[in-house]
């Protein structure tokens, strides 16, 4: 029990919330953003992107930068996964942020995958994509 409220409060101090309002849930700086595996490299992508980062989190609540751009690159990983089906993505996205997707929205979000034309998950391991 002591392990927990000790690790919460760790995050707690480490993600404070209030200080992102008016930025961008992007942002500039890499130190925060150092595992993420994708980063836009237009401003068309950008805003798209900074698009899902609401999306996600309208899904997940107020979370710190890093936790949401985590989730994207995991929803942007099974979006951009052509083997499979639409409804296999919709379940695995469900899953991912814990929450159901109305199929309108999901078809909202399959767009905003669509729009992502400068993915490449190779970006993490030194290879230009």
């Amino acid at each position: 029990m002591y392990r927990k409220q000790k690790k919460d409060e760790d995050h707690s101090s480490k993600y404070d919330i209030g200080r992102f309002k008016g930025q961008t849930l992007l942002g500039d700086s890499a130190d925060d953003t150092s595992s993420i595996l994708y980063r836009p490299k237009t401003q068309e992508t950008k805003q798209t992107y900074e698009v899902l980062l609401g999306f996600i989190q309208e899904a997940v609540g107020d979370q710190a930068r890093s936790i949401l751009c985590g989730a994207a690159d995991e929803v942007l990983i099974v979006l951009k996964n052509d083997k499979l089906r639409d409804k296999d993505r919709k379940n695995e996205i469900e899953t991912l942020l814990s929450t159901k997707i109305p199929d309108q929205r999901f078809a909202f979000l399959v767009n905003l995958g669509k729009k992502i034309s400068d993915w490449s998950t190779d970006d993490k391991n030194g290879k230009e994509g």
